[in-house]
């Protein structure tokens, strides 16, 4: 269902036992979930990406994150203000922020956005305080979606919430000590 406090896309809403059954009737019984690699968390003792910034379609939407070393988080800011969540107004801090460079288009209707989100392609990589430029892999979109470093191996990430940001080329990824 939608609710009427925010704006589309970003209003719907569901259930697990809702999704779990649109499921079986669209024949996927099962699932192969294969989760993303974990490790312990460490910050590091030289922070070189204290200040993320993600430009996306206007400043509206451009997204900054500054590290907290105390709680080795990342503050999540949107058009210029903390972003908090809807409950109670906490500021939104991910363990790890991943950009994605992806292929992007505008649909055919003219209003809408499409990243090629099947394929490859640079994963910037921020946990601890510390950025990594590995890749994004996603074959096919029965898969989920990989991260491995510079030489093919598997990019273990931090437990708790991981926010990805899809953008359309590498400079739209900066990041200060």
């Amino acid at each position: 269902h939608r609710i009427n406090s925010r704006y589309a896309p970003h209003n719907v809403y569901t259930a697990v036992d809702t999704l779990s059954q649109l499921s079986v009737s669209k024949g996927f019984a099962t699932s192969l979930f294969t989760p993303w690699t974990r490790k312990p968390e460490a910050a590091a003792k030289a922070v070189t990406a204290k200040t993320i910034d993600l430009t996306l379609s206007g400043p509206l939407f451009n997204v900054h994150y500054d590290y907290d070393g105390t709680t080795n988080s990342y503050k999540r800011s949107q058009a210029g203000a903390p972003h908090t969540d809807a409950n109670g107004n906490v500021q939104i801090s991910p363990k790890v922020v991943i950009g994605l460079v992806m292929p992007y288009a505008i649909q055919a209707d003219g209003k809408h956005s499409d990243y090629g989100t099947i394929g490859s392609g640079q994963a910037y990589i921020f946990q601890d305080g510390t950025v990594t430029i590995g890749q994004w892999n996603k074959p096919d979109s029965r898969t989920n979606m990989t991260f491995t470093d510079a030489a093919g191996s598997p990019l273990p990430l931090n437990p708790g919430q991981t926010w990805l940001t899809a953008v359309t080329a590498p400079n739209k990824i900066t990041s200060a000590p």
